[in-house]
């Protein structure tokens, strides 16, 4: 898989509507946590002539959560190395994950729980969704990646990631929530 030689940069999250989620999410999770990373190809022309060659969707993720430069900027998340087999996943639609979203911020965590109303978290959902999406949405992978995948994951109720593809913007988002009773 060529893809596996890509590099990625780590971009700083300075959105407000996604530095909102990430906060909120952090406040109610407290004995475990919440990571959001956005990264961009180091090589934008590798990327671009490896991108016609890639056989469908899964080689994307596995390549991406393979990336060296991936596992070192999201240390905290302890990403295995070599990741293999690629953890189970679902395809989300984009109003699948803003419910997904939803869910985790109304509610809550294992002990705090949200402190806003259904319509508070609603609306975050929304922004979240749409910063974490873009303009481009015709071209956008959303991932689900089922249960504890790493070993900072705590296995209960409270696992959950979300990786993005934008293709149309070359930019992975990865956002891992886990919390313990």
């Amino acid at each position: 898989m060529v893809r596996k030689t890509i590099a990625y940069t780590s971009l700083p999250i300075d959105d407000p509507r996604l530095l909102q989620v990430v906060d909120t999410v952090r406040a109610t999770h407290v004995n475990g946590g919440c990571f959001l990373y956005q990264f961009v190809p180091a090589d934008v022309s590798l990327w671009d002539r490896t991108d016609r060659h890639q056989s469908g969707h899964q080689d994307w993720l596995l390549a991406f959560l393979g990336s060296k430069s991936v596992h070192a900027a999201a240390a905290a998340v302890r990403i295995p190395y070599p990741l293999h087999p690629l953890p189970q996943h679902t395809l989300l639609a984009e109003q699948e994950f803003e419910n997904t979203t939803y869910e985790l911020l109304y509610r809550g965590g294992a002990y705090f729980p949200f402190k806003g109303s259904q319509d508070d978290a609603r609306r975050l959902s929304r922004r979240f969704v749409s910063a974490m999406l873009g303009e481009r949405r015709d071209s956008v992978y959303i991932y689900r990646l089922d249960g504890p995948w790493t070993p900072w994951f705590c296995d209960v109720a409270w696992d959950c990631t979300i990786a993005v593809l934008n293709r149309a913007e070359r930019r992975w988002s990865l956002f891992c929530v886990t919390d313990t009773d």
